[in-house]
């Protein structure tokens, strides 16, 4: 069973989902709630479809509490935002670049033998 949470009424038949538990059950990393008081929190499903990629949109997930079924939105990824991810990749791979660099240079200087 998969748990999802702190979900926002949009109407009575759709839900956005907030939070999504993939073990609520599970002795160590449960939410240690019984059946019956994650019911009352939220909604217990047994899977997750996966969403489709669709350029330049987001999928958002909805679940429809009456029937349980869940179901996604997508919503354009404006230039902006799109750019703005793009960015951030970018930043994130020079910054990985350099730290990899400056690794290699510590291993090339303990692997030389002093004599």
């Amino acid at each position: 069973m998969i748990f999802l949470g702190n979900l926002t009424k949009i109407t009575d038949i759709k839900y956005k989902i907030g939070f999504i538990h993939y073990m609520p059950f599970d002795v160590v990393n449960g939410m240690n709630k019984t059946q019956e008081e994650l019911e009352k929190d939220g909604i217990l499903v047994d899977d997750i479809p996966e969403a489709k990629q669709v350029d330049n949109k987001n999928p958002i997930m909805y679940v429809n509490p009456k029937n349980k079924e869940i179901f996604y939105e997508y919503i354009y990824i404006s230039k902006t935002q799109e750019q703005g991810i793009e960015n951030n990749i970018q930043d994130r791979m020079k910054a990985l670049e350099q730290s990899n660099a400056e690794m290699m240079a510590m291993i090339a200087t303990m692997a030389t033998p002093t004599v």
